[in-house]
């Protein structure tokens, strides 16, 4: 029961201490608005102005955001060519020569930015917060620096009449000339075409061999007729003459083969003919304006009175409590 009886006393004493001081900063509020109103209010009537004032003379800006695909310009080496169109952003003159558009489109572009998708999805949040965790995260961001393939890319504007299927065909234009992309594109299809061509070419060897299995069966057939019949009469070479089968396994083994490399020639045919240079998952979008109402700057301006004099009346408090410290401090000393 005395167990029990000094918990209860602790929960109420802490109880009571929380309630005490939640009280204290409610009176310390209180005193505050009634010592110091003189000067709040003119505070937030000045933010108030200021903020409704910096909502005339700022220009309002529109955002839109695209998914890409880069199979051929990956990690570090996509972000730095929007990177360097987000810097020409400052120099409209340069970035409409090199976007094809118009100066008054690209006089309106505010910024061009982009981010990994792996890193927009925020890993170490995917993995958890912890010491082996930290370890991967750190590796899964090297690794995406060089090998990722989707970008979230984000254009910001003044003008929100801008059209953003032109802003997007401009942008792949731009990118899909990049002298790596192209280069590892060419790569990529010249080493399908020769794997298209070989795999041509086993199943013109297939067709061959099945020719000789028809002729193969019809000498059987004539024999079996005749009597004459062998069961290693018929023997057909297959893999340039490195292997023999009999007759009776070699009409199996052919279809299967034929019907893997038909799959494996339809797969490069596919990827051939759809694969882009640059891909875009989700477009680009009607731009959305970002700027804040003008409302909400006055609201955002009157806060930042109030809160500046409460900053000075919590430091001119402060301050006194340390005179007064010291004063004790120097009076029990002498």
């Amino acid at each position: 029961m005395e167990v029990f009886s000094s918990i209860g006393r602790g929960i109420q004493g802490l109880s009571s201490s929380i309630g005490n001081f939640f009280l204290a900063i409610l009176i310390y509020f209180r005193k505050f608005c009634l010592n110091w109103y003189k000067f709040i209010i003119p505070a937030m009537l000045v933010g108030l102005g200021i903020g409704i004032s910096f909502n005339f003379i700022t220009y309002t800006s529109y955002e839109s955001e695209a998914t890409i695909k880069s199979t051929f310009l990956k990690g570090a080496n996509f972000l730095n060519e929007i990177d360097k169109l987000d810097k020409l952003c400052s120099d409209p003159i340069s970035l409409a020569k090199v976007l094809n558009l118009e100066d008054s489109e690209a006089i309106s572009l505010k910024s061009i930015t982009a981010q990994g998708f792996n890193s927009a999805n925020n890993i170490y949040e995917q993995y958890g917060a912890n010491e082996e965790t930290l370890i991967i995260k750190d590796s899964l961001i090297r690794y995406d620096l060089v090998n990722e393939e989707i970008f979230k890319v984000n254009i910001s504007t003044y003008n929100e009449l801008l059209e953003p299927t032109k802003i997007q065909s401009a942008l792949k234009t731009y990118l899909e000339n990049n002298e790596y992309l192209v280069k590892e594109f060419e790569i990529n299809k010249n080493g399908l075409l020769k794997e298209k061509a070989l795999i041509e070419n086993q199943l013109v060897e297939i067709n061959k061999l099945r020719g000789t299995l028809s002729e193969a069966i019809k000498v059987r057939i004539e024999k079996e007729k005749a009597g004459e019949i062998d069961d290693s009469a018929v023997r057909i070479m297959m893999d340039n003459g490195k292997s023999s089968l009999k007759n009776e396994d070699i009409p199996v083994i052919l279809l299967d083969k034929d019907l893997a490399l038909t799959q494996q020639l339809n797969e490069i045919s596919s990827e051939l003919y759809l694969t882009e240079k640059i891909q875009f998952i989700t477009p680009f979008n009607a731009f959305y304006s970002k700027s804040y109402s003008r409302p909400t700057y006055g609201i955002l301006g009157a806060s930042i009175g109030f809160g500046i004099i409460f900053l000075i009346a919590i430091l001119l408090d402060i301050n006194s409590f340390l005179e007064k410290k010291s004063k004790e401090s120097n009076y029990k000393k002498y």
